[in-house]
């Protein structure tokens, strides 16, 4: 499964494919231009900097433990969560249903445990890394002053069980710096062009691509 989901209406739709090609246009216009290849070189940057030449597919980070980007819900966490709930409950004038503390605190840690099992799991089987935009995003922490583990870290986690994970990637890209559209197209490169490939190989890849793209400047 990808972060990538394509439309439910196919391309039968005329403004489907016309949107598709204002998209496509836009794309290259972005990566012709001097702010597109000004991020792609930060990105060659970024995946020199890496520990390990590798670029992992359908999250955008597994290279920290589970402990520390999913810890355990807490009791507190809960307790937090039932009085913030029972505050807007009061505010707008609902009655509170005495069974919702329990409900609400059984659902959340099924929620974190749901998601610090698919995140062990993603790690198991890909191994620790981070796709094209975590790479980016761990190298601007480094450069705003944490250490390479603490930036790893630091990252969201983003895994593929939701269909919009990949525009939850971009958005990400885009509050550090990336276009929309450049972030989007490079986590679908990620994700679907390069999606057969190992880790490594994908990593050898994206960096050639990118040196391909610097050196001729010319569109993707």
């Amino acid at each position: 499964m990808s972060r990538y989901c394509d439309s439910d209406g196919g391309w039968d739709d005329d403004a489907a494919v016309l949107a598709y090609g204002r998209w496509q246009n836009n794309a290259r216009r972005v990566f012709k231009s001097k702010r597109g290849r000004q991020a792609l070189a930060e990105i060659r940057d970024a995946l020199l900097a890496l520990p390990e030449p590798r670029l992992i597919a359908n999250a955008l980070c597994t290279a920290a433990d589970v402990d520390t980007v999913l810890p355990v819900i807490t009791d507190e966490q809960i307790a937090r969560e039932v009085a913030s709930s029972r505050a807007w409950y009061a505010e707008h004038g609902w009655d509170w249903r005495p069974g919702y503390a329990a409900e609400r605190g059984a659902a959340m840690r099924e929620e974190r445990e749901k998601e610090r099992r698919q995140y062990t799991e993603t790690a198991a089987a890909q191994g620790a890394g981070v796709c094209l935009v975590g790479a980016y995003l761990w190298h601007r922490k480094i450069r705003d002053g944490l250490d390479p583990a603490s930036a790893f870290g630091s990252l969201p986690v983003i895994l593929d069980d939701e269909s919009d994970s990949l525009e939850e990637t971009a958005h990400l890209g885009q509050d550090a710096g990336l276009a929309y559209t450049l972030a989007w197209e490079l986590g679908f490169r990620n994700d679907e062009i390069y999606k057969r490939m190992t880790p490594e190989e994908r990593y050898t890849a994206y960096l050639a691509w990118i040196e391909q793209k610097l050196a001729a400047g010319q569109p993707a």
